[in-house]
């Protein structure tokens, strides 16, 4: 649904739609932050949430969440972001995240790391920093990984012990970035869509 009907935001009545359990807003504007936030508060029932922004020039404004929708297991976020929102952190029942156009300037990967249940990370045109490491024993139920159309990353490491049930890793478009793994997450991989000459292996240290 969009933000708006006959030049007119809706955002705040969102909140009476308390049972909802999936949503979709587009050409939401960065003035609609707060009201937005306090509509997603309540919504106890919400598992699937999908934002994005009216115009590519604008920030996504979510810092105002206070109450947690902690049923939420699918977020999508289109559109820059000055930062990641503290709360989205806080979201223990998350599988999958998938940000685009983001193009935060510093790593998100710290934050991410905490999600006890995340499976599915995507990040699309969302970083505009040079390196993208994820430390050792970090996103432990991790399965799907894709990094797309990041244009300034120059390296990808993933150190050993690092999302041991890693099923499925991309890295497109993004340069001449060289993805690091080591051979042990290699052989478990069942799909790899990384340019061949840009994957090097790490020396497993045990």
């Amino acid at each position: 649904m969009k933000a708006s009907y006959k030049n007119k935001s809706i955002v705040k009545e969102l909140g009476n739609l308390t049972n909802l359990t999936k949503l979709r807003i587009t050409e939401l504007k960065k003035e609609d932050g707060k009201e937005f936030c306090a509509s997603i508060e309540m919504m106890e029932h919400l598992s699937s949430l999908d934002v994005n922004l009216a115009s590519n020039e604008e920030y996504l404004d979510l810092g105002y969440v206070m109450k947690l929708p902690k049923q939420l297991k699918n977020l999508y976020l289109g559109g820059r972001l000055e930062e990641i929102p503290a709360w989205i952190c806080k979201l223990n029942s998350l599988l999958k995240l998938i940000l685009k156009g983001s193009k935060l300037q510093t790593n998100p990967l710290e934050a991410f790391q905490v999600f006890p249940s995340l499976e599915g990370l995507h990040l699309h045109v969302a970083y505009n920093g040079q390196v993208l490491k994820y430390s050792a024993k970090s996103f432990l139920e991790l399965r799907v990984l894709e990094i797309e159309n990041c244009s300034q990353l120059d390296m990808v490491v993933i150190l050993g012990r690092a999302m041991p049930k890693l099923q499925k890793l991309i890295v497109k478009n993004c340069g001449l970035a060289r993805v690091h793994i080591t051979k042990k997450m290699h052989s478990q991989l069942e799909e790899v869509l990384v340019p061949p000459d840009l994957l090097c292996f790490l020396v497993a240290i045990n």
